[in-house]
């Protein structure tokens, strides 16, 4: 019988001892799933931080747009992507006309008002592979990826057409106006985004300067004598200049 209760008491303690490791084995499995819980946890966290981050650094705070270094970032890989497929791009170059006014005038909100509600017009007028960006203070670009001339008019057609049917509701004291220049990418003559950016922005000057040449003040300022005037006259003659620039 002592040998009896004696194995009985090893196969106890064996068992004991069994459960005992089970346990541990259990707990460690536990511990080793909330750790990698935890660890899924935590990528995501940071994989949202990094993407937070990058969004800071390639998106305009003030519009939701893409900045200047979030458009050169992404004009360059479409422009690697044109030249693969040799496919043509239009770029936009917008100046907001007078600014400076609205800021002096009626405060600075009113002119981030006016900066954000030309964003929204942007974002409305192009499409979605096309990329928007406000690149300076006053100054918006659209690289289209889509460079047929009939195209090209279309959306400028209805950028126009958004822009007038934003100033008709309500008084803001100010209308949203833009002095606009297309450059082409042809990639048979492949250049630069910066090549392209000048010269899409010298063929808005030089529609801006021909708005100032016409004596009409600068666009977008209501002067109280003739601002309903101006409302309807101004809109027709960027249009008709920028059909000159695509035919040119």
């Amino acid at each position: 019988m002592k040998r009896e209760d004696k194995r009985k008491a090893e196969l106890t303690n064996e068992l004991l001892e069994s459960r005992r490791k089970i346990s541990e084995l259990e707990a460690s499995v536990v511990g080793h799933m909330r750790a990698e819980e935890a660890l899924k946890k935590y990528s995501k966290r940071l994989e949202k931080m990094v993407q937070e981050l990058r969004n800071q650094a390639l998106v305009d705070e003030l519009t939701g747009l893409y900045n200047r270094r979030g458009f050169m970032f992404l004009a360059q890989q479409q422009l690697k992507l044109a030249n693969r497929k040799q496919m043509g791009m239009l770029l936009l170059f917008a100046d907001f006309n007078n600014l400076k006014w609205i800021n002096d005038t009626l405060g600075h909100h009113k002119g981030d008002l006016a900066l954000i509600e030309t964003a929204n017009i942007l974002k409305e007028t192009f499409r979605e592979p096309d990329i928007i960006a406000r690149i300076g203070g006053d100054e918006f670009v659209v690289l289209a990826t889509e460079d047929r001339r009939e195209i090209a008019e279309i959306l400028i057609t209805r950028l126009q057409e958004n822009l007038d049917t934003h100033n008709a509701r309500g008084t803001r004291g100010y209308k949203l106006s833009l002095s606009m220049g297309i450059a082409r990418y042809d990639p048979e003559c492949p250049c630069s985004i910066d090549e392209l950016l000048d010269r899409a922005d010298s063929l808005m000057y030089a529609q801006k300067r021909e708005v100032l040449a016409t004596g009409r003040g600068t666009p977008g300022t209501q002067h109280p004598a003739r601002g309903k005037r101006r409302a309807r006259e101004e809109p027709e003659q960027s249009f008709e200049q920028l059909r000159r620039t695509l035919g040119g």
